[in-house]
């Protein structure tokens, strides 16, 4: 994974350490069932189940850096999916990510294109920059 994306997937977990409630991790034990869990983390879910975008990209962040809940790939990727296909540019991006690097779902460049190109068209820099570099090393 290249310095930049590592360097955004941290800038973008801090700044949603900062804007999102905190997670109680006094009350998540190691299952993480929905019963032992923090009434803010339970709502996330909620939201995210019943098709909100902000709250599954915020889900899926959560399941991506391991805040709040255990570290799933499959379900940060299934989160942001989610949303991306409700046209979250940032979701779309880091749909992008996990098929350009295969986290959490098949290696798969066709469709790292796919959801960059999305993202780009929502003017993301970001997806931009990968754009050109995933297209310039496939030819």
């Amino acid at each position: 994974m290249s310095i930049f994306i590592i360097f955004f997937r941290a800038v973008l977990a801090i700044y949603l350490s900062l804007v999102l409630p905190p997670v109680c991790h006094s009350h998540s034990c190691g299952n993480h069932g929905k019963a032992d869990m923090c009434p803010h983390l339970k709502n996330l879910i909620s939201l995210a189940d019943k098709g909100e975008q902000l709250a599954q990209f915020n889900l899926a962040m959560k399941y991506d850096n391991g805040r709040g809940l255990e570290k799933n790939y499959k379900k940060a990727f299934l989160y942001y999916k989610l949303a991306a296909d409700q046209g979250h540019t940032d979701a779309q991006y880091n749909v992008g990510l996990m098929y350009q690097f295969g986290e959490g779902v098949c290696q798969n460049y066709k469709q790292a294109i796919k959801y960059f190109r999305m993202a780009n068209s929502n003017e993301s820099l970001e997806a931009e920059i990968s754009l050109k570099k995933i297209i310039s090393k496939s030819h």
